[in-house]
């Protein structure tokens, strides 16, 4: 899906550090690093847009559907791929997997993106999440009422990226990685 271009991980301490990264830098240095962060993130974006990574995986998909083992297909993104899991649920996706489970989404275009999911969705989010804040997730919820087998989970002082990479040394975040893995193997949303 990256075409041999992956983010660089050493971005990520900067662009969304863990609460052990970013304990004493001042708000300034934080600030800095971000900026730093973008410098590098925003064109990787702009090459792996929508419009180039969507054909990718729905190729893959395809091909996943077409050999017909596979009798449900579930997705499971993180961050940049947490839209591409809610995309596959929309009513016109083609091909459409079956359910989605999308952890700290980024690049949501709200409410679009949300209104038109028509598989269950579980959308796991930290309360300290910079990049999708309680107002989203609120926006998010009501939206969700409507949809049967749609679901918010909110892990408490949880930032983004904690599902994947938190501090494991903190008792909390490491709870909190640990309930967001049981939620995918043990998810009602792949009950489906």
């Amino acid at each position: 899906m990256f075409l041999g271009d992956p983010l660089n991980f050493n971005i990520l301490p900067k662009l969304a550090p863990t609460k052990s990264q970013a304990e004493g830098k001042t708000p300034e240095q934080l600030s800095a690093d971000l900026g730093e962060a973008y410098a590098s993130l925003g064109p990787w974006l702009g090459k792996h847009n929508v419009e180039t990574t969507y054909p990718l995986i729905q190729n893959f998909l395809s091909n996943l559907r077409a050999d017909g083992e596979h009798k449900k297909i579930g997705a499971v993104g993180f961050c940049w791929g947490g839209k591409f899991a809610v995309l596959l649920t929309h009513q016109d996706a083609n091909p459409t997997v079956d359910a989605a489970v999308a952890f700290h989404p980024s690049l949501l275009n709200l409410p679009d993106d949300i209104e038109k999911i028509a598989r269950p969705t579980a959308i796991g989010v930290g309360d300290a999440d910079f990049l999708i804040p309680m107002s989203d997730v609120e926006k998010i919820q009501d939206i969700f009422k409507g949809k049967e087998g749609c679901e918010v989970d909110i892990y408490p002082d949880q930032v983004h990226g904690f599902a994947v990479r938190g501090d494991l040394t903190v008792d909390s975040d490491k709870q909190a990685a640990a309930k967001a893995a049981e939620r995918v193997f043990a998810s009602s949303t792949f009950k489906c």
